[in-house]
């Protein structure tokens, strides 16, 4: 899903920029409804098992593969026209990975993107990520609204139910309501019903994910799509590292004209991280130190200095 929403850049200066251009967008079935409403897309088009010799049809004349995956890669190979594709920069990753060497300098991947297509003219307008949804957010003014997600494609990246109870038993100045979400992917349990809390996990489409992130005045979350969501929405987000780090170019994006309202978290001494480049099944080490070792005195302090920041 991340991988999404860090596109939508793209869609829209392509669009701003050449109008004339007719703009297909191809994507799966389940991440199809983060794009359905974003009026720079001409056509969405979901694959299936027919999509390519439907796609022929359209006789494209280029084809920009953000993606640079495996399937993206077999997909274009039936088109027989020009293919632009994003530098994945898979030397340096594992270069970085396997001995340390660190030649990445953090160029995000929106930016990388932005490079394949700089031939064409194509510029960064520096607002960021879009994001449309016909829900309406939840407005509360009388309380503060924490969103807390535990979700993640891998463990090494989840943020523990250990410190997600720690930081809703906190004494916070104001009246906070922590929200917690999460995937079926999300194993366990709180281990108790706080009546601060609204316990979300494995209960929301992504509409109405979309939604309760944009109701949120703080995200704090791991290396995931909820990250990339509340950045979209501009959202002050705590982001806790594990077996990732941002120096692989997936840090929360607002946009070179907006102010960076993030906080990073991690285990920066620890020498086994990172890990992996997407995180990992299981830790290699077996301690998974790189996320339980985050202390609750680390979320809540960096917590205050977002609040004082942006809502004093």
């Amino acid at each position: 899903m991340g991988d999404v929403i860090m596109t939508t850049p793209i869609i829209r200066c392509l669009k701003q920029q050449l109008p004339q251009v007719e703009l297909h967008y191809l994507t799966t079935t389940q991440y199809a409804e983060i794009l359905v409403d974003n009026p720079h897309i001409d056509q969405l088009h979901c694959y299936t098992s027919t999509t390519i010799e439907m796609l022929k049809k359209y006789h494209f004349d280029i084809i920009i593969d953000l993606h640079n995956g495996r399937k993206s890669r077999g997909i274009t190979k039936f088109f027989k026209v020009r293919v632009i594709k994003t530098d994945k920069k898979p030397i340096g990753k594992w270069l970085y990975l396997l001995a340390g060497i660190n030649k990445l300098n953090a160029h995000h991947v929106i930016d990388r993107h932005f490079d394949s297509i700089s031939h064409l003219g194509i510029t960064d307008d520096g607002h960021g990520m879009d994001l449309y949804s016909n829900s309406s957010p939840t407005i509360n003014n009388s309380e503060f609204k924490i969103l807390i997600n535990l979700g993640g494609s891998t463990i090494t990246k989840r943020i523990p139910f250990s410190l997600a109870e720690g930081i809703i038993t906190s004494s916070f100045s104001q009246n906070i309501r922590f929200t917690l979400t999460g995937g079926a992917d999300v194993t366990g349990s709180i281990n108790h019903k706080y009546h601060n809390t609204i316990n979300l996990i494995n209960k929301l489409t992504i509409p109405e994910l979309l939604s309760t992130v944009q109701s949120s005045d703080i995200v704090i979350t791991g290396d995931t799509a909820v990250m990339h969501i509340a950045a979209a929405f501009q959202k002050p987000i705590i982001a806790v590292w594990g077996s990732t780090n941002q120096e692989f170019g997936f840090s929360p994006y607002y946009g070179h004209l907006q102010e960076d309202k993030s906080i990073h978290i991690e285990h920066s001494e620890l020498k086994c991280r990172p890990c992996s480049k997407y995180g990992v099944s299981t830790c290699p080490k077996r301690h998974m130190k790189c996320l339980n070792d985050i202390t609750v005195p680390m979320i809540t302090s960096a917590l205050n200095e977002l609040i004082d920041k942006n809502f004093q």
